[in-house]
């Protein structure tokens, strides 16, 4: 004899409902506005959503790594965390699962030269990769997470007021 599912409540429903619409009204303005001046679609370029939360924007982005051009590096996200890396003045905090990205490795480093402190924690089997290594020879410390499991963490904290998180790795692919 089988378990017995609890139902549904309309609260669920009401949850998936709202829900649905929002990512498809997201979908629409995302399509709608992800053009460039000729009408093709730009989706190898990451696309940005802004809204304000009180005085601070979030902005969201949204990629396709199925797209013809997703390959090329240009307009990748990577290029506007660079951007606010080399705008850091007091402190650099962040937690990688893995880290491959010359450009954010080379960020990271100038903003040490520039006597911002940077402090990063990685996954333990990935400290032997070659940025990681590249990083840890120019004398920025990292540590690893020593633990059994995977530390799955993705985020970065500049000067404490600007927070990059979500599922993107610091990596290529």
């Amino acid at each position: 004899m089988s378990p017995r599912r609890k139902p549904t409540s309309f609260a669920q429903y009401l949850f998936l409902f709202v829900f649905l619409i929002f990512a498809a009204l997201l979908s629409t303005y995302l399509g709608l506005n992800d053009r460039s001046p000729g009408g093709e679609a730009a989706v190898a370029s990451p696309t940005a959503v802004v809204a304000e939360a009180g005085s601070a924007p979030i902005r969201v982005y949204f990629t396709d790594p199925y797209a013809p051009d997703a390959g090329q590096r240009s307009g990748s996200v990577d290029a506007d965390m660079v951007r606010s890396i080399d705008q850091a003045q007091r402190s650099i905090d962040l937690a990688v699962y893995n880290f491959s990205l010359d450009s954010v490795a080379e960020a990271l480093l100038r903003a040490q030269q520039r006597g911002v402190p940077v402090r990063m924690v990685m996954e333990s089997t990935a400290l032997d990769n070659r940025v990681p290594q590249a990083l840890q020879d120019a004398g920025l410390p990292i540590l690893g997470d020593r633990r059994e499991g995977l530390m799955h963490d993705k985020f970065m904290v500049i000067d404490g007021v600007e927070v990059w998180t979500g599922s993107m790795n610091l990596t290529g692919t």
